[in-house]
C-alpha cells in the first residue's frame, strides 16, 4: 500500500461530493455529513502505470471502526480498460479491512452485463470481501454513503 501525498487530499463533510469530468459525474449523497477524504488518484497519488481517477474514503457505518473505499473511473467508452483500471489501483492502495466498492461512469454505456464485467465482480468479491460492488452507469451516477 502506498502513503498517498496530503496534496492528493481534499477533506470534506459536504452534504454531497462530487467527483466531474468531460460531462461525466459521480455524486456521492452524503446526508449523515460523514467525514470524507477525497482523492486525486491519477497523476498525484499514482503517476505510473493504469490507475483509475480518483476515490472516496469515509467511515463505514456498517462495520465496527473500518472505512469505505470508493474507487472510481470517469471513462470514455473503453469499460474494460476502466476495470483493468480500477482492479490495478485498488491493490495499490487499499487499506486492509475496508470494504471496496468501484464505479465506472462511461459515456455510452449498454447495461447488459457481460463475462467480463461478471469476471470483475467475482474478482472484487474474492478480493475484497462479499460486500463489494461494481457499478457501472453512463454520465451520471449517484450513491447516497
Amino acid at each position: 500500500m502506498i502513503s498517498i501525498p496530503a496534496k492528493c487530499i481534499i477533506n470534506t463533510e459536504g452534504s454531497e461530493v462530487v467527483f466531474e469530468e468531460n460531462n461525466r459525474k459521480m455524486i456521492f449523497h452524503n446526508p449523515q455529513r460523514k467525514r470524507c477524504q477525497k482523492v486525486q488518484v491519477d497523476g498525484c497519488a499514482i503517476t505510473e502505470g493504469i490507475r483509475c481517477d480518483k476515490l472516496l474514503v469515509y467511515p463505514d457505518s456498517d462495520e465496527k471502526g473500518d472505512s469505505v473505499e470508493d474507487y472510481v473511473e470517469l471513462k470514455g467508452e473503453d469499460v474494460l480498460h476502466a476495470m483493468h483500471q480500477i482492479l490495478n489501483t485498488i491493490p495499490r492502495i487499499h487499506k486492509r479491512g475496508s470494504r471496496v466498492n468501484a464505479f465506472i461512469i462511461p459515456t455510452n454505456y449498454s447495461p447488459a452485463v457481460n463475462s467480463e464485467q461478471q469476471k470483475t465482480i467475482a474478482e472484487l468479491k474474492k478480493m475484497y470481501g462479499k460486500s463489494s460492488q461494481l457499478t457501472i452507469k453512463s454520465r451520471v451516477c449517484e450513491q447516497t454513503i
